[in-house]
């Protein structure tokens, strides 16, 4: 087996371990009054910058894998060429998210350091419209991952018995995703968001586990 498609999984693997552990930390907004809040923002403004910013690198290189991966699968395919577009949105779509929830919240924070009543007042509106915002590309980006990979783990069914159960995995794993989306998950918060990204891993390892460890997965 060549070493590179193993070298590859191990360091997709330690991507999505390093960003778990990287969204567990993300900071949240303290306080009870709307002055404490913006204060706790500005103050954690390093931290959620390094954060996002840290994520989105992962979650870039992430996208870097998946295009090989469907190379591997066949991209020409149909199941393939839409699953790789539709986890190359969610990427946009992430990064959309991760801009306003890392970067343009802790700008507009600073924008109103001193915190008067006026500039609280409206400084609090866009807040809570840059939350909706966040919320809403993310959501948009898990479903998208979601699907993304239903639709990579189908295309794989038609491979041997290995890729067959990575393939079945992939689907329970999408399937878990969504359920979490409409269920738990319906807001997101750091610790609801790592539940999806729990199970977005029972998948990624496997594949991880398939095309960087079996001989078998060279071929077809």
């Amino acid at each position: 087996m060549e070493m590179q498609p193993r070298r590859t999984g191990i360091a997709v693997a330690m991507l999505f371990v390093a960003a778990i552990a990287i969204i567990s930390h993300h900071p949240v907004a303290q306080g009870v009054s709307d002055v404490e809040r913006l204060n706790s923002v500005v103050d954690q403004s390093g931290a959620a910058q390094a954060v996002h910013g840290a994520v989105m690198a992962i979650w870039l290189i992430l996208g870097a894998a998946m295009i090989g991966f469907s190379r591997l699968l066949g991209i020409s395919r149909p199941t393939v060429l839409i699953a790789l577009a539709a986890f190359m949105v969610s990427v946009v779509m992430g990064f959309i998210a991760m801009t306003f929830d890392g970067f343009v919240i802790s700008a507009i924070g600073q924008t109103c350091i001193s915190a008067r009543p006026d500039c609280v007042t409206s400084t609090t509106l866009m807040f809570d419209f840059a939350a909706i915002a966040v919320q809403a590309f993310t959501r948009i980006a898990l479903f998208l991952v979601a699907g993304a990979t239903a639709l990579w783990s189908i295309a794989m069914i038609d491979r041997d018995r290995q890729w067959r159960i990575i393939a079945g995995i992939g689907i329970a794993s999408a399937s878990a995703q969504v359920a979490l989306l409409f269920g738990p998950a319906a807001h997101l918060t750091p610790q609801t968001l790592i539940m999806v990204l729990f199970a977005q891993c029972c998948w990624f390892f496997g594949l991880v586990w398939l095309v960087g460890f079996r001989k078998s997965a060279q071929g077809s």
